[in-house]
Protein backbone atom coordinates (compact mmCIF):
# COMPACT_ATOMS: atom_id res chain seq x y z
CA UNK A 1 0.00 0.00 0.00
CA UNK A 2 1.23 3.72 -0.77
CA UNK A 3 0.77 5.52 2.04
CA UNK A 4 1.57 9.20 2.75
CA UNK A 5 4.28 7.98 4.98
CA UNK A 6 5.83 5.56 2.29
CA UNK A 7 5.90 8.67 -0.26
CA UNK A 8 7.04 10.83 1.92
CA UNK A 9 10.28 8.67 2.23
CA UNK A 10 10.43 8.21 -1.57
CA UNK A 11 10.44 12.20 -2.02
CA UNK A 12 12.40 13.48 1.08
CA UNK A 13 16.22 13.57 -1.31
CA UNK A 14 13.80 15.20 -3.75
CA UNK A 15 12.28 17.97 -0.98
CA UNK A 16 15.57 18.43 0.20
CA UNK A 17 17.24 19.21 -2.39
CA UNK A 18 13.89 21.44 -4.04
CA UNK A 19 11.87 22.57 -1.24
CA UNK A 20 9.49 24.24 -3.84
CA UNK A 21 8.95 21.19 -6.09
CA UNK A 22 5.73 21.07 -7.91
CA UNK A 23 3.45 18.43 -6.32
CA UNK A 24 2.64 17.44 -9.87
CA UNK A 25 6.17 16.56 -10.53
CA UNK A 26 6.78 14.92 -7.13
CA UNK A 27 2.86 13.36 -8.47
CA UNK A 28 4.39 12.06 -12.01
CA UNK A 29 7.86 10.64 -10.95
CA UNK A 30 6.10 8.56 -7.98
CA UNK A 31 3.59 7.90 -10.74
CA UNK A 32 6.31 6.56 -13.76
CA UNK A 33 8.36 4.99 -10.49
CA UNK A 34 5.89 2.42 -8.83
CA UNK A 35 3.10 2.36 -12.04
CA UNK A 36 0.01 3.65 -9.53
CA UNK A 37 -1.82 6.51 -9.70
CA UNK A 38 -1.44 8.99 -6.84
CA UNK A 39 -3.98 11.72 -5.44
CA UNK A 40 -2.47 15.37 -5.65
CA UNK A 41 -3.96 15.37 -2.05
CA UNK A 42 -2.10 12.57 -0.95
CA UNK A 43 1.02 13.95 -2.24
CA UNK A 44 0.75 17.28 -0.69
CA UNK A 45 0.15 15.02 2.50
CA UNK A 46 3.67 13.66 1.47
CA UNK A 47 5.23 16.27 1.17
CA UNK A 48 4.40 18.34 4.02
CA UNK A 49 5.14 14.92 6.30
CA UNK A 50 8.84 14.71 4.20
CA UNK A 51 9.73 18.75 4.95
CA UNK A 52 8.49 17.93 8.78
CA UNK A 53 11.22 15.28 8.52
CA UNK A 54 13.64 16.93 7.51
CA UNK A 55 12.99 19.89 9.11
CA UNK A 56 13.28 17.41 12.44
CA UNK A 57 16.13 16.30 11.42
CA UNK A 58 17.84 20.17 11.39
CA UNK A 59 16.59 20.82 14.62
CA UNK A 60 17.81 17.60 16.52
CA UNK A 61 21.20 18.22 14.96
CA UNK A 62 21.05 21.67 16.49
CA UNK A 63 20.36 20.55 19.89
CA UNK A 64 23.03 18.19 19.81
CA UNK A 65 25.46 20.94 18.66
CA UNK A 66 24.29 23.70 21.69
CA UNK A 67 24.49 20.13 23.93
CA UNK A 68 27.73 18.76 22.68
CA UNK A 69 29.24 22.60 22.50
CA UNK A 70 28.74 22.93 26.78
CA UNK A 71 30.66 20.40 27.17
CA UNK A 72 34.10 22.84 27.88
CA UNK A 73 36.22 21.26 30.29
CA UNK A 74 39.12 18.48 29.37
CA UNK A 75 40.89 17.45 32.42
CA UNK A 76 44.11 17.91 31.52
CA UNK A 77 45.95 15.66 33.99
CA UNK A 78 44.85 14.77 37.99
CA UNK A 79 45.50 18.28 38.98
CA UNK A 80 44.83 20.30 36.29
CA UNK A 81 41.36 21.07 34.09
CA UNK A 82 41.22 23.05 30.85
CA UNK A 83 38.68 25.13 29.20
CA UNK A 84 38.51 23.96 25.76
CA UNK A 85 36.24 25.47 22.87
CA UNK A 86 34.66 24.06 20.13
CA UNK A 87 34.02 25.82 16.44
CA UNK A 88 31.13 23.41 15.59
CA UNK A 89 30.86 26.06 12.75
CA UNK A 90 34.19 24.68 11.18
CA UNK A 91 33.10 20.78 11.46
Amino acid sequence: MYTRTFIAKEIQPMVESNPEIPLTSIQDVIQKKHQIQVSLHKVSKAKKLAKQKIHGAETMFKAIKVEASQLKVVMVDATKYQEVGIDWDAM
